[in-house]
């Protein structure tokens, strides 16, 4: 079975997504409800932080791979990249 690699990327997309919503939420409930005091307010900015330092990791190292090759499945439990005809 092939499969090529951009749709593994199009599942990070997905989970990615859904990562941003729950970040927000979290930060809106944080704000909205939690103890205003300086505490809350570095506990804010470093879940921010630390966020986007994750989400631009993330990206800067799936930005290396090269999606439009092909990962071949073959029985029993054996993986191979396809590139241009060439088996790795």
């Amino acid at each position: 079975m092939i499969i090529p690699l951009y749709y593994l990327f199009d599942l990070y997309v997905v989970f990615a997504a859904l990562a941003g919503v729950l970040f927000l939420f979290n930060v809106y409930h944080i704000v909205r409800f939690g103890m205003q005091s300086p505490k809350t307010t570095i506990v804010i900015a470093s879940y921010i932080v630390s966020f986007v330092f994750v989400s631009a990791s993330t990206l800067s190292v799936l930005s290396t791979f090269q999606w439009n090759d092909r990962l071949e499945i073959v029985a029993p439990f054996e993986i191979h990249i396809v590139t241009d005809g060439l088996t790795l």
